[in-house]
């Protein structure tokens, strides 16, 4: 829902929406692009109240604007052109207020939020002591702000490591990976967002200001969990399969028609080598988009042949592709479901590189 949406009257359209299978909301607390405007406070105030007497959950984009604009602004008139500025300027403060409203807005109207696309080592902290509480917060980041960091990525590709939010520190990778392994992070998204470069990346006058924000991140995320998270010992098995499906289809409300192997579920099946070895070249993708920050990585384990509903649609000796346009279909909300737990059982410890089982904290998101 967008600002634009909340004072046209979209916000009474909540009720009919959830009825034709919707599978959540999502409010912006910046805008996206110019057709994207974001929510005011009181309208986020609004969409949370109305949305939480039906279940459903609402991801938020938790950025503050007035920060963002402001040294936006600010290091642009000081003639700031480098990568890194962008993150600068949308700073790490800016996330963490923006998740403190959006707690706080959670408790007072018992809506239940999911905090999209994370990235600060600040902000898990406080989903995790909300989640405490009993709050119904949930929380998902993505596998770039696992592995990439601002100062490296941004300096070296510039528009081509443009995000929002922006990448980070390595001290917020290393505290994503434990929040994730102790689920304090449900799950990973790709938050795919592919530009076409000679007209929105890199193009007569384009800067770090000007450019749109957005990389590819289908064809990486699962590749990067394998040989940074499951190989490395920074996920288990279980886990793995948690974070990158489960808990995903549990929250949307598709579980277990995805996200499950039972008797009477969708075939779906990624079938992964854990011992290949390769790297990351952005001209050798699927997708349109031939720039990725993530280029030149060297990765042990990934996806090898993806089966939807049984059949066959992605097969590397095959070429890669080979499912016919048409086959996808949507999956319409199956029923309302929550995630069970705030807190899983897993420890990663960065310095022995090892998962370790470990009971701390299991409660119910009420």
């Amino acid at each position: 829902m967008t600002g634009e949406d909340a004072r046209e009257g979209w916000i009474d359209n909540i009720y009919p929406q959830i009825d034709e299978g919707v599978v959540a909301f999502k409010v912006y607390m910046t805008p996206s692009v110019p057709t994207f405007p974001k929510v005011s406070d009181g309208e986020m105030l609004e969409i949370f109240t109305k949305v939480a007497k039906t279940g459903m959950p609402i991801g938020v984009h938790a950025e503050n604007f007035d920060i963002c604009t402001f040294y936006s602004k600010k290091l642009e008139k000081e003639g700031r052109l480098d990568g890194p500025a962008w993150a600068e300027a949308r700073s790490v403060l800016a996330e963490k207020v923006a998740i403190e409203l959006i707690i706080s807005f959670a408790e007072a109207t018992d809506a239940r939020v999911h905090v999209v696309h994370m990235t600060t080592k600040e902000g898990a902290e406080l989903v995790k002591a909300a989640k405490k509480r009993g709050v119904k917060v949930t929380a998902e980041t993505c596998h770039h702000y696992l592995v990439l960091n601002a100062k490296d990525s941004m300096s070296e590709r510039g528009s081509f490591a443009k995000i929002a939010p922006p990448l980070r520190g390595k001290e917020d990778n290393a505290a994503h990976w434990q929040a994730l392994a102790d689920g304090t992070i449900d799950f990973v998204g790709t938050d795919h967002a592919p530009y076409e470069i000679a007209t929105e990346k890199d193009y007569p006058g384009a800067t770090i200001w000007n450019t749109f924000p957005g990389i590819p991140g289908v064809e990486t995320m699962v590749p990067i969990l394998v040989s940074e998270g499951l190989n490395k010992g920074r996920l288990s098995l279980s886990r793995f399969v948690e974070v990158t499906s489960r808990n995903a289809a549990i929250h949307y409300g598709i579980y277990p028609k995805k996200g499950s192997m039972e008797i009477g579920a969708d075939a779906d099946f990624t079938i992964i080598d854990l011992d290949k070895e390769y790297v990351i070249d952005e001209q050798q993708t699927e997708s349109m988009a031939k720039y990725n920050p993530l280029h030149g990585m060297e990765l042990k384990g990934g996806p090898v042949q993806t089966i939807i509903r049984g059949k066959v649609v992605y097969d590397e000796k095959a070429g890669g592709v080979v499912g016919q346009a048409g086959y996808g279909e949507y999956v319409p909300r199956q029923s309302i479901q929550r995630l069970e737990r705030t807190f899983k059982y897993e420890k990663y410890s960065e310095q022995k590189a090892e998962v370790k089982t470990e009971v701390v904290e299991k409660e119910l998101i009420k």
